[in-house]
């Protein structure tokens, strides 16, 4: 049996992944008041949601970061860090 992949890295919302990667977007739903998570793409500014490409919608949502979705992102983003490459800033 396969477990979920959980990374150990944590983005801040002002920095974003490379505009192919879909990841883990966190964010707390204002009219809720919870917490809750979804696959998500940067592009152009915007961040989409993966399954349904409707965009996240900051006024109904509070963004509080990002993480990366699979152990072969991991990798490339904590290489990134490592070496003090250009991350995207919002």
């Amino acid at each position: 049996m396969q477990t979920a992949f959980r990374s150990r890295l944590r983005f801040e919302a002002n920095t974003a992944p490379e505009p192919a990667d879909i990841v883990i977007l966190h964010l707390i739903d204002k009219y809720q008041g919870r917490p809750r998570s979804m696959s998500a793409h940067f592009d152009d500014g915007v961040w989409r949601c993966a399954e349904t490409g409707n965009e996240i919608d900051e006024f109904q949502a509070m963004l509080m970061g990002w993480t990366p979705k699979s152990p072969e992102q991991e990798a490339k983003y904590r290489r990134i860090c490592d070496t003090g490459q250009y991350m995207i800033v919002q």
